[in-house]
């Protein structure tokens, strides 16, 4: 930088410096004004969507801040209110995050299939707390990429294709839910769930019966996850 470019900048820092202490408060305050403004906007608009996404369906009470989030934990008693709810409007319920956003439970086959079958938009701030888990899969795309993972999936997951294998599949499920029943106290679901999933791919895709939701040592799938 030439030392006439530097004087000049060094000039105009002097000019904003010498501002009075009156000016410098007006403009924190229009700044200040200026995001209160914003976030209030934005608020506005995201409770008009999601109000009016959900709207035409019937759903538990919610709390005027909190929402759903102090009943819809991520323990027995959120799965618990899961099910009444299920139960209780049998196809769909609303579900708040808090005061301002929502979202669409589906609970029925019939409104599941509707979703799953459409390549219509998909709410980007629910569906991006399952990519962690699912990766960019074909629950999540959407547009060109939606429609060429479903071009690819559709004829190898045909259920015509899959119909051989419904009678391998309850018998992985009929394993699982046998054990389940001699521990009526309670179970750990992720390892067994697991276990019948390796159960039903090694039957399905090697036509091997390993056994393995019986003949495993505790903790199996937590070993080979680490």
């Amino acid at each position: 930088m030439s030392p006439a470019l530097s004087f000049s900048a060094f000039s105009s820092f002097s000019q904003l410096l010498s501002f009075p202490i009156s000016t410098w408060l007006l403009i924190f305050a229009s700044l200040i004004i200026a995001g209160f403004a914003h976030f209030l906007v934005t608020s506005i608009v995201l409770l008009f969507h999601s109000y009016n996404g959900t709207k035409k369906f019937h759903g538990p009470l919610a709390h005027w801040l909190k929402g759903h989030i102090h009943r819809a934990t991520f323990d027995g008693n959120g799965l618990k209110f899961h099910v009444e709810c299920a139960t209780q409007y049998k196809t769909a319920y609303p579900l708040w995050f808090g005061p301002l956003r929502s979202a669409l439970v589906l609970c029925h086959p019939d409104t599941i299939k509707t979703v799953l079958s459409s390549h219509a938009p998909k709410e980007e701030f629910v569906y991006s707390l399952i990519v962690p888990f699912t990766g960019n899969s074909l629950t999540i795309v959407n547009g060109k990429r939606w429609l060429q993972m479903r071009k690819l999936l559709t004829p190898a997951f045909h259920a015509e294709i899959l119909k051989p294998y419904t009678k391998l599949f309850q018998e992985s499920t009929s394993t699982l839910l046998d054990k389940w029943s001699r521990h009526p106290e309670g179970m750990e679901c992720f390892h067994d769930i697991g276990l019948m999933a390796l159960d039903s791919t090694l039957k399905c895709a090697f036509s091997f019966n390993s056994n393995c939701q019986t003949n495993v040592e505790p903790g199996y799938i937590y070993k080979k996850c680490d």
